[in-house]
């Protein structure tokens, strides 16, 4: 601020040089209020998306837990572990397909309602919608992928034994 109130004492010395700022202290203090909103949303998506895999990997566990005998009886009558990991994360795949279609479909009128939040993206822009499809596909698969290697580890002789 010293060099800036120098040039205009040269040219006025009574001008009053007052709340000098750097241009990235305005950007920065024109922005808060949505950098604010942004990081709630972050953080509210955020706990979505893990409350999404707990319910999917809560719902394939129970499953699970449900079917042991038919795991064990498959298994004992020749079924690979690769059907039986592939049957269980295809369950899991339909749930999440069916949520990711009731999902992408909800965000369409969605848009309405968060477009003046959004800066720089179009409403309907495909990248932040692939970019979520994606991070709901990866944190699923694993989500499905805990109780299916759980599956495949039944024993079948002794869950044969236990009816």
């Amino acid at each position: 601020a010293a060099p800036f109130r120098q040039i205009v004492a040269r040219h006025d010395r009574t001008a009053l040089v007052t709340g000098v700022q750097t241009m990235d202290a305005v950007v920065d203090r024109a922005f808060a209020d949505f950098r604010r909103v942004a990081g709630y949303l972050a953080l509210f998506a955020s706990v979505a998306l893990l409350l999404a895999a707990v319910g999917l990997y809560g719902a394939l566990a129970y499953h699970v837990s449900q079917q042991p005998h038919e795991i064990g009886v498959r298994l004992a009558l020749g079924a690979g572990r690769a059907s039986i990991l592939g049957m269980v994360v295809g369950r899991g795949g339909v749930l999440v397909t069916a949520g990711l279609v009731a999902g992408l479909a909800a965000a369409h009128p969605a848009t309405r309602l968060v477009g003046a939040l959004l800066f720089e993206t179009a409403p309907l822009a495909p990248a932040p919608y692939a970019g979520a499809v994606a991070a709901l596909g990866l944190v699923a698969g694993v989500a499905c992928l805990l109780p299916a290697l759980r599956a495949v580890r039944v024993d079948p002789a002794v869950v044969l034994r236990s009816e």
